[in-house]
C-alpha cells in the first residue's frame, strides 16, 4: 500500500501520512496538521473493493476530534479485510456500498485503530469478523504506548459510541428540530449543527447534474411536449446530446416544440418549459468558444437553484436523513454552488466560549 501511494502521489505527499498496521486494518492517515479544505483523497477498501461508507468515515473523523480544526479534513486510505460472511456487497448495483453484520463493531475497530495511532494509546482494534494475515512488506506497525497520552485528553471508545450511533443510520437514531421553515438544527454529540436545507439540496443536485451521475433518470409514461420561443428551440436543438448527459432526454417534435421523454427524478414534476428555457438561456449567454465544462457548470447551477427544496416546504424525518447522507458524499458539502454555507457547526468548545465557561 505504501509503495502504491508513493507511485501515485509522490514522496512529499507520503511524508504527510502515518501508517497504521492492525490485524484488522491497514491504513495511511494524515499526521497531525496535515489537513485539507475538502474531502479529496479519502478512500475505504473492504476486501480489496472500494466502497463509500459514511459511518466508517465518521469513525475516522471522531478519532481526529481533538486534532481537527473546523472546516478541515484528514487524508486517509483504509484497507479492511473482513470475513465474507460478515459483509454484504449486494446493497448497491455498483457494489460501492456494503452492509456489515455488526456495523458497530466495525466502526469501533476503525475508531480504536486510528485514535490509537494518533495518541499512542487506546484499545486494540476488535477482531470481529476480520481475516488476519502477515504484515505487508514495507508497512511498519504503529508503536503504541500503554499509558494514556498526557497532551491530549482522549475519550474512551465507550464514550465515542453514542456519537457513532447517531450517524450510523440517520433514519433510526437521528433527532432534529426545524427553526423556521428552512433551517434544521441537529447534534452529532460533539456540538450543534444548523443546516440550510435549501442550500444543502442545491449542492447535491448541482454536483449530480454537473457530473451526470446519481441522477436516477425516470421515463415518462406520457412524454411532455414543450413549445418554446424560436430562438430557444433552435439553440436547444443543436445541443440535445449535451442535455441528455444531464439526464434530460428530448427530441425534436417540430414547430418549435421538443418532446421530453425522460428526466432526473427530482425534475419529474418540475416546469419543463422553465427548465428548458433556463438551459437555453445559459447556452445563449455563453460566449463563442466557452469551454463545455463551464457551460455545463452554469446550467447545473441554474437548474439546481430552481429545483431544490424551498422554504415553506418542511422535509420529513426520512427526507432530512437522506439529505444528510447525500450531502456527506458531496465533493464540497459545506457550500452551495454559489459559495453560501450549507451548514454551520458550533462545537462544545465554541459553546463554552460563547457562554464564558472554562474547562
Amino acid at each position: 500500500m505504501r509503495e502504491r501511494v508513493l507511485q501515485v502521489y509522490g514522496e512529499e505527499f507520503l511524508r504527510g501520512l502515518r501508517e497504521v498496521n492492525e490485524s484488522s486494518l491497514k491504513a495511511l492517515i494524515s499526521v497531525e496538521g496535515n489537513f485539507r479544505s475538502s474531502r479529496a483523497n479519502q478512500y475505504i477498501f473492504v476486501n480489496h473493493r472500494p466502497i463509500r461508507d459514511a459511518s466508517l468515515r465518521h469513525a475516522v473523523y471522531s478519532a481526529y476530534d481533538t486534532f481537527l480544526p473546523r472546516d478541515r479534513h484528514p487524508l486517509f486510505f483504509l484497507y479492511l479485510d473482513i470475513m465474507p460472511s460478515e459483509v454484504d456487497f449486494n446493497v448497491h448495483p455498483a457494489k460501492r456500498e456494503v452492509r456489515f453484520s455488526d456495523r458497530e463493531a466495525v466502526y469501533r475497530s476503525v475508531y480504536n485503530a486510528v485514535s490509537g495511532a494518533l495518541t499512542g494509546s487506546g484499545e486494540e482494534a476488535a477482531d470481529y469478523g476480520f481475516e488476519t494475515d502477515d504484515t505487508p512488506d514495507g508497512l511498519q506497525p504503529v508503536t503504541r504506548n500503554p499509558q494514556p497520552a498526557t497532551s491530549v485528553q482522549q475519550s474512551s471508545p465507550s464514550e465515542a459510541l453514542p456519537v457513532a450511533e447517531s450517524l450510523l443510520n440517520y433514519g433510526n437514531n437521528f433527532n432534529y428540530i426545524y427553526l423556521g421553515d428552512v433551517f434544521v438544527a441537529y447534534t452529532d454529540g460533539r456540538g450543534i449543527t444548523l443546516l440550510d436545507h435549501h442550500a444543502a439540496h442545491e449542492r447535491i443536485l448541482y454536483e449530480r447534474l454537473r457530473q451526470g451521475v446519481g441522477l436516477d433518470v425516470t421515463y415518462m409514461l406520457f412524454p411532455k411536449q414543450v413549445r418554446l420561443p424560436a430562438r430557444e428551440y433552435n439553440v436547444l436543438l443543436q445541443r440535445l446530446d449535451e442535455i441528455r448527459e444531464m439526464g434530460i432526454e428530448a427530441e425534436d417534435f417540430g414547430h418549435n416544440t421538443l418532446m421530453v421523454r425522460a428526466v432526473p427524478q427530482f425534475l419529474f414534476d418540475a416546469d419543463m418549459s422553465g427548465i428548458l428555457s433556463d438551459i437555453a438561456f445559459c447556452l445563449i449567454e455563453s460566449t463563442a468558444g466557452s469551454p463545455v465544462e463551464d457551460i455545463r457548470d452554469r446550467i447545473a447551477k441554474r437548474i439546481a437553484c430552481h429545483s431544490s427544496v424551498r422554504g415553506a416546504v418542511m422535509l420529513s424525518h426520512d427526507e432530512i436523513a437522506r439529505l444528510l447522507d447525500d450531502l456527506s458524499e458531496a465533493e464540497d458539502p459545506e457550500h452551495c454552488p454559489h459559495g453560501r454555507p450549507t451548514r454551520i457547526h458550533m462545537s462544545l468548545e465554541d459553546l463554552k466560549r460563547m457562554f464564558k465557561r472554562r474547562g
